[in-house]
């Protein structure tokens, strides 16, 4: 199974209206405040009421006349690709650049990233470059008959991306031939999830996948069958897997969790506004931004309940909701830490769902949704980076 990642990210072009693309297992924020001669630095004051130390900065990654276009985030690796279609690979515990790539320019720099293994995929107009992320080596570099608008998943056998014919793309490694393809209604988007294993020396299994007709399909691995569809009535930004669920939102105002392996309802919650993210999903809790109007922190098991254990259609408990909050960061034991519209780090408590510190952040306008640990990745569009590390 391919493990979670999160890419995506968000252009904020006003306080209040905002553009929304998607990236893995990670997201990051641009608001577009910053000057080109600010840097991004916190001062001790403001590190000591947030609880956090700094562990590292690097200023202006790829020079001040470049921007930052997608960050995520694999194990110690943090992968920043800018808008000069150059490839970092940082050390997240040292803060050291391991290797830079860069691409031709005449792809352009709308670049996806995804994970397989130690490598890192990134679709580049109709190529798919795949890159050691240990040595920065390239492994692989395919061109397609077609351009993805999707992330591109993976595993020993199989490539799977979604196109701009709108079919959906089983292509059998090495050589990328057809292996299954289907027709949707509507283009492929967003990010797609595996979830395989072996049996009997044969791989068995589902991919996920959306469309931008509002539905989420769950597909057989090795052949063009759909197990399920979940259908919402308005238009969703993707989707996310982990483990036993998959995850949903929609401008119909509904967060959807489904059974990863039937389709069945497990929870639905109404938000009360539109939704253009997916959410960021830890092991107990669901964190959804819903535009315009809050943060809500949702239970990711209501009652202690799982999928499949006859407790569907159930009703998430909110464990709290920041007014105005936009995006998750961490969480680090009960703390959450988050982002309001206003440019504020926010502080929230898990145990008791008070709110318990807001700090305005200068020069800073790239946030990124870490689910992973509780270090805090935090820069500027001229590519200053910065990493807080959560008192323990």
């Amino acid at each position: 199974m391919v493990s979670n990642k999160n890419c995506k990210f968000i252009c904020a072009v006003l306080s209040l209206v905002m553009l929304f693309a998607v990236s893995g297992c990670g997201y990051f924020q641009q608001k577009q405040v910053a000057t080109d001669d600010q840097e991004i630095r916190l001062s001790p004051d403001i590190l000591d009421q947030l609880g956090l130390s700094e562990r590292w900065i690097i200023k202006s990654l790829g020079g001040s006349n470049t921007t930052i276009k997608n960050v995520e985030k694999s194990g110690n690796n943090l992968l920043v690709f800018n808008s000069d279609s150059a490839l970092y690979c940082i050390n997240m515990v040292t803060g050291g650049v391991k290797w830079e790539v860069r691409f031709p320019q005449k792809f352009g720099n709308l670049a996806q990233l995804s994970f397989y293994k130690n490598r890192v995929l990134i679709a580049l107009s109709n190529n798919i470059f795949e890159i050691n992320i240990d040595s920065g080596s390239q492994t692989n570099h395919w061109e397609l008959s077609f351009t993805p608008t999707t992330s591109v998943a993976r595993d020993e056998e199989c490539m799977f991306v979604g196109a701009t014919d709108d079919r959906f793309y089983c292509l059998q490694l090495p050589l990328l031939t057809d292996n299954w393809k289907s027709l949707q209604s509507q283009q492929p988007k967003g990010d797609i999830w595996l979830d395989t294993r072996k049996q009997e020396g044969e791989t068995v299994g589902n991919v996920y996948f959306t469309c931008d007709n509002g539905t989420m399909y769950a597909a057989k691995y090795d052949e063009r069958k759909l197990i399920w569809t979940l259908k919402s009535t308005g238009d969703i930004p993707g989707s996310l897997f982990d483990k036993d669920q998959c995850f949903m939102p929609s401008t119909d105002t509904a967060l959807y969790c489904v059974n990863s392996q039937t389709g069945g309802l497990f929870w639905k919650y109404l938000s009360g506004g539109k939704m253009y993210e997916v959410p960021s999903v830890t092991g107990r809790y669901v964190y959804q931004p819903v535009l315009g109007k809050s943060l809500v922190c949702l239970e990711r098991y209501p009652d202690g309940h799982v999928p499949g254990d006859g407790s569907d259609r159930l009703i998430p408990k909110v464990v709290w909701e920041l007014n105005r909050g936009t995006q998750f960061l961490c969480e680090s034991n009960s703390k959450v830490f988050a982002v309001n519209d206003a440019g504020q780090m926010v502080i929230m408590n898990n145990a008791t769902g008070n709110k318990e510190l807001a700090v305005y952040l200068p020069n800073v306008d790239v946030y990124y949704s870490n689910t992973q640990d509780d270090l805090l990745i935090l820069a500027n569009k001229s590519g200053d980076i910065m990493v807080l590390q959560a008192a323990r």
